[in-house]
C-alpha cells in the first residue's frame, strides 16, 4: 500500500510540474503608443542644400542580444534607399565605414563623433530603441525607433521622427520569402519613419 501511495504522489507531483511549466502568465498590455515629429524651422530653407548625407550604423537597443542581427543592417539599408527616393544623395556604406574603421563601436552610432568627419551636408542618425519579441505569441513585435537628421556645418538637428511602443503585426506572407520575421517587420518600421521626412526638392 505504501508503495502505491508513493507512486501516486510522484505521479501527482509530475503532473503538477508539467502544468506549471505549460502555464505562462498573460502578457501585460503594451505601453501607450507615442508618435512625434520635430522639424526645425531652418529645415525648409536649407533642404535643397542637403545633398550628401552620411547614414550612420543603426544604434541597437541596450542589452539586446540581437544587436548585430540582420534587421539592424536592413534598417540602415532601407533608410539609405529611402533617402535616394526622396532626392538626397547618401554616401555609400563602404566609404562611410572606411572612415570609422577601428573606431570604438559606440562612435559608429554617435553623431557627436561623426559630424565633420566626412565632407557631408548632414548626418542621419538611426536608433532602434526597443525591439520586444515577447508579443510574438500574439503575432506582433513591439518597436520603438527614431530617425534624426543633423546638419553638419552647424551641428543643428533639422528633423526628427520618433515612433515609441508601436505594436507591429507580423505579416502572414512576405514579398521576399528569404527575409526573416524581424526583417519583414523592419520594412514596416522604416516605411513609417521615412513617411514624415520631406523630400529634398
Amino acid at each position: 500500500m505504501k508503495r502505491h501511495t508513493v507512486f501516486h504522489l510522484g505521479l501527482a507531483l509530475a503532473l503538477l510540474a508539467f502544468f506549471v511549466g505549460c502555464y505562462s502568465p498573460p502578457l501585460a498590455p503594451p505601453p501607450p503608443e507615442i508618435v512625434r515629429t520635430d522639424k526645425n524651422p531652418e529645415f525648409d530653407s536649407v533642404r535643397e542644400d542637403l545633398v550628401d548625407i552620411v547614414v550612420l550604423s543603426a544604434r541597437p537597443p541596450e542589452g539586446n542580444p540581437q544587436k548585430d542581427g540582420p534587421h539592424l543592417r536592413r534598417f540602415r539599408r532601407l533608410v539609405y534607399e529611402g533617402l535616394i527616393r526622396k532626392g538626397y544623395s547618401p554616401f555609400k556604406f563602404s566609404f562611410t565605414d572606411q572612415i570609422t574603421a577601428g573606431a570604438p563601436s559606440e562612435e559608429r552610432f554617435d553623431p557627436a563623433h561623426n559630424i565633420n568627419r566626412y565632407d557631408e551636408d548632414a548626418v542621419m542618425v538611426l536608433s532602434l530603441n526597443e525591439w520586444d519579441v515577447k508579443y510574438r505569441k500574439k503575432g506582433a513585435i513591439l518597436v520603438s525607433a527614431t530617425l534624426s537628421l543633423i546638419r553638419s556645418k552647424t551641428n543643428t538637428k533639422l528633423w526628427m521622427h520618433e515612433i515609441r511602443h508601436r505594436l507591429y503585426k507580423i505579416p502572414l506572407t512576405a514579398d521576399d520569402v528569404s527575409l526573416t520575421i524581424n526583417e519583414v517587420v523592419m520594412d514596416l518600421v522604416v516605411k513609417d519613419l521615412l513617411e514624415k521626412l520631406p523630400s529634398r526638392a
